[in-house]
């Protein structure tokens, strides 16, 4: 609706800077009577005005597409800082165009579950997450980061979970994150903190959350069935009608 309105304010600016342009130059004389030439001159500037807004539009267009391809391009780089890069340039743009929103989520998620997935990355990152992971989580799921999961867009029925099945997660930071409904099916959380998180309906099923922190979160209706637990926190944490 907002881009609805915008493209029609744009629309109605032309036609009054057209009006003005053709009063300057005469083509419309308002102390004379309108010919058939001045309204045919009109017309012509009109459709003129209206082809080359359509051409900028779709040039605008094509540059969200080529930053779109260039970043998935980056995300499958070996050099860390070129993937990073990538996974801020993918935020904005999900932020700026609703083209892209759902399928960037989908793939930030999948991009966490992947590289986590890596022997190498498990190996190297048993104490934290990389800076590229937490990076990526906080985009995702962190108010203060403009995460994409915290935006009123995130809260319209059919916008896709977040899916983190699966992830390598050991001491990863989720505190004071917006984790409603996401799925952390089998994801190892060992030792990650969820402090004031919000994770209702959240699913843990068969997670590995020994030592994990829930100080305080919101875990109503999650859904911890065979999820390993022992030694997590869940001082003050709210779980009614949680399922463990």
């Amino acid at each position: 609706m907002k881009k609805k309105l915008k493209e029609n304010a744009v629309y109605v600016g032309l036609v009054i800077i057209l009006i003005i342009v053709l009063y300057y130059f005469d083509y419309i004389n308002m102390e004379e009577q309108i010919t058939l030439t001045s309204i045919g001159s009109g017309l012509i500037a009109i459709i003129g005005l209206y082809f080359f807004y359509k051409r900028l539009k779709n040039q605008d267009i094509q540059r969200v597409d080529d930053r779109f391809n260039s970043a998935i391009n980056l995300l499958g780089s070996s050099e860390t800082s070129a993937r990073t890069g990538a996974v801020y340039v993918l935020h904005e743009l999900a932020l700026e165009e609703d083209k892209y929103r759902q399928q960037i989520v989908q793939i930030l998620c999948s991009h966490v579950r992947s590289k986590t997935s890596e022997t190498e990355y498990q190996k190297t990152h048993k104490e934290r997450p990389s800076n590229e992971i937490q990076t990526t989580l906080n985009l995702l799921f962190k108010e203060e980061k403009r995460g994409l999961y915290t935006q009123d867009f995130a809260k319209v029925s059919g916008f896709p979970k977040a899916d983190l099945s699966h992830a390598y997660l050991v001491k990863a930071d989720f505190r004071y994150t917006q984790c409603q409904g996401a799925y952390f099916w089998g994801a190892q959380c060992q030792r990650a903190s969820f402090r004031g998180a919000q994770c209702q309906e959240a699913n843990f099923f068969d997670a590995q959350c020994q030592g994990a922190y829930f100080w305080g979160a919101q875990c109503q209706g999650a859904y911890f069935s065979k999820a390993q637990y022992q030694e997590a926190n869940f001082s003050e944490a709210q779980y009614q009608e949680a399922g463990f």
